[in-house]
């Protein structure tokens, strides 16, 4: 169910300065156009405040533990289950409506939160940047003919937004997008739409798009827009719900006569219609609409007359709601009422959000694990392995070639292994039955071991360096032979995840790995074949490629590997946390933050009279290095971010836990692990 919840009445209010990054762009448009700013000296007209939050910095994990049981692709959902049934993902955040000093109580018409998926597909030189909203989800809290009245300061509402497990991940190539965006919007009055005796009350702003954090909430509803009176139809009462915040009591927005529903829920009541998109082309109802079954609004109603009791975000009863608006005294008449003054406009507030799911089974970590064994003419046996702790966008991997008994007179030059990823785009207006897709493909070069030849030299000989060089070839190795490299995947700038199998989406990512070994056989050409006179061979080529499924580089086992419950309540584990402060005096419970949104990190509380503290800040230097993280998520926690030598020492730190296993904990070498240690020697190993 998918909720937008009344969490906090104005409790506090921020002072209406701009955030630093208005402040930065507001300066640099001052510094390029200061006669214009002078000309145009006028306080700018105070408007409402949007902030969206969402924990995770707007990452959604879909991997399979959150899904439940996957939908078959190839079968339209059931209208009546496409929603629940423990198949979709619960996206949980706050929005903040701040109304600045100085502005006043002002009504508005509605506020919504919602999210949305657009894609941005380039097919051929005639279709270039088609767009297309693909998925559409929205809750909405609404008034009756007197609007909702939101108090000076700040008001906070959580919401819940169900995301389907068959949505498509986020994904960026140069030819095709997919974004996710959750917006939210505080609607007031048309000057056409405000009664008579409040339109000269009512407050003028311009329509602003921003951008903000966070995720969550559901309506599916088709591109087109709906037609809705100027004022919403009024609604039942509702039995009050509890909040989780510092203050207890919740109470809903005030200065209305009406009784606002607190959250809208929406259902399914007909089968999917297809959506309309820009331009002449028409959606095939086959491809990507699973997201987007025609819902409509449901408001509920309930004559419950005590309270109840709901989770952090909404529950999953129909029958949770927030307290009705209290209705007026005597006093507080019409004329009264019309004293609160109209908002006029719209602010809108969007933020950027992924959509991450885990090609994992389960859930877990993503290993790689490759083995080919096979024997050539002039090679022999060979074995050729592929190896990663964490095979993601970003990672690292190791290959491994083992000669196991090679001719002697045979030369290898070099080792390679390459990336290979296509992706295929398909626009949701064309029919996947008679349209093929437009397909790229692009070649990542992990790693090279060893010296190619140039592209003219077809009879390379003792001149090139050689990784192993048999006797009968003018060099002095024999027998078995280990030669290793490492490389890392690239960047998620540049390459992209594997795409989940059974996800619907207009962009199909695929991976495989090519693997390439150069040598020559003394005295033979490419074929075999003897060739005149006693002279160096024809370069050959051994060509391997495996498919693999690449996760993204947020799957790390850093993310997903947290250590246990039981593993934190070691007797001194948190013994630091166990004392009180000496300099403020506060108990362990009273060192975190009360007052701040429960979506942002943990941080010490900021509201110490300064004297007390030493600092302008209002926050204990002695509690902050208690209660503060070490340091805050960053670059650095995904995959991409992490050092070379960091991905290094973890997958070594696996192999020897690993051999001490094998070894049954005694520390014994096998004769291959001797064998790889000479090739460290030797230099043919990284």
């Amino acid at each position: 169910m998918s909720v937008l919840r009344f969490l906090a009445p104005h409790r506090y209010s921020r002072p209406t300065s701009p955030s630093p990054s208005s402040s930065r762009s507001q300066s640099k448009s001052r510094s390029k156009s200061k006669s214009r700013s002078k000309s145009q000296s006028a306080p700018r007209e105070l408007e409402p405040r949007l902030t969206i939050r969402v924990p995770s910095y707007g990452s959604v994990f879909m991997d399979a533990s959150h899904q439940g049981s996957r939908p078959d692709p190839d079968v339209a959902p059931d209208p009546t289950t496409a929603v629940g049934n423990g198949r979709d993902r619960e996206a949980r955040g706050e929005l903040e409506v701040e109304i600045p000093r100085g502005m006043g109580r002002v009504r508005v018409r509605s506020i919504k939160v919602g999210m949305r998926t657009e894609t941005e597909l380039t097919v051929n030189m005639m279709r270039v940047r088609e767009k297309d909203v693909i998925f559409k989800r929205e809750v909405e809290i609404t008034g009756d003919e007197q609007g909702i009245v939101l108090e000076e300061g700040l008001q906070r509402f959580d919401f819940v937004l169900l995301i389907p497990s068959n949505l498509c991940s986020h994904d960026r190539h140069p030819n095709a997008k997919i974004a996710h965006h959750i917006y939210a919007e505080l609607e007031g009055l048309d000057d056409s739409a405000a009664p008579a005796s409040l339109r000269s009350t009512g407050r003028k702003s311009t329509q602003t798009s921003m951008t903000s954090t966070n995720s969550g909430a559901a309506i599916d509803t088709p591109r087109s827009s709906r037609s809705r009176s100027p004022f919403p139809p009024s609604t039942a009462s509702h039995s009050p719900a509890a909040s989780g915040t510092p203050s207890g009591t919740i109470s809903p927005p005030s200065g209305s006569q009406i009784h606002t529903p607190m959250y809208v829920e929406s259902t399914t009541r007909s089968p999917a219609s297809p959506i309309v998109p820009d331009g002449n082309g028409a959606v095939n109802p086959a491809s990507l609409t699973s997201a987007l079954n025609s819902m409509s609004l449901r408001q509920h109603a309930s004559n419950e007359a005590g309270p109840s009791r709901t989770g952090g975000g909404g529950g999953s009863s129909s029958g949770q709601v927030l307290p009705p608006a209290p209705p007026y005294q005597a006093d507080q008449g019409p004329a009264q009422q019309a004293e609160v003054p109209w908002f006029k406009g719209i602010v809108k507030k969007d933020r950027y959000i992924e959509l991450l799911h885990n090609c994992h089974p389960e859930g877990g970590v993503t290993e790689l694990d490759v083995v080919v064994r096979d024997a050539v003419p002039g090679l022999g046996p060979f074995e050729l392995s592929l190896e990663s702790d964490c095979w993601t966008i970003g990672g690292l991997m190791y290959g491994t070639l083992k000669l196991l008994g090679p001719s002697p007179s045979a030369t290898i030059f070099s080792f390679r292994v390459t990336l290979h990823q296509t992706h295929k785009v398909r626009s949701p207006r064309d029919d996947p039955e008679t349209t093929d897709p437009t397909v790229s493909k692009t070649v990542y070069p992990l790693f090279t071991v060893g010296e190619r030849p140039t592209p003219g030299d077809k009879n390379p000989g003792t001149r090139v360096k050689a990784l192993w060089r048999g006797t009968e070839a003018g060099g002095k190795d024999e027998g078995e032979g280990i030669i290793q490299g490492r490389g890392r995947n690239p960047p998620d700038s540049k390459a992209r995840p594997s795409s989940v199998r059974d996800i619907p989406t207009p962009i199909t990512v695929s991976h495989k790995l090519g693997i390439e070994v150069l040598f020559s056989v003394w005295g033979e050409d490419e074929q075999g074949n003897k060739l005149p006179g006693n002279g160096p061979g024809a370069l050959r080529a051994l060509m391997v490629e495996k498919g693999t499924m690449i996760a993204s580089c947020a799957f790390t086992p850093e993310e997903l590997r947290l250590p246990s419950y039981g593993s934190l309540l070691h007797q001194d584990a948190f013994s630091h946390l166990a004392r009180k402060c000496p300099l403020c005096g506060k108990d362990p419970p009273d060192k975190l933050c009360p007052t701040c949104p429960p979506t942002s990190l943990p941080h010490p509380r900021h509201d110490h009279p300064p004297k007390l503290v030493g600092n302008e800040q209002g926050i204990c230097p002695l509690c902050a290095e208690d209660v503060v993280p070490r340091r805050e998520p960053t670059f650095e926690d995904c995959a991409c971010g992490m050092s070379e030598g960091y991905l290094v020492e973890r997958f070594e730190r696996r192999q020897r836990a690993q051999g001490s296993d094998n070894a049954g904990g005694t520390g014994g070498r096998t004769d291959a692990t001797r064998a790889e240690k000479a090739e460290v020697e030797r230099g043919r190993r990284l």
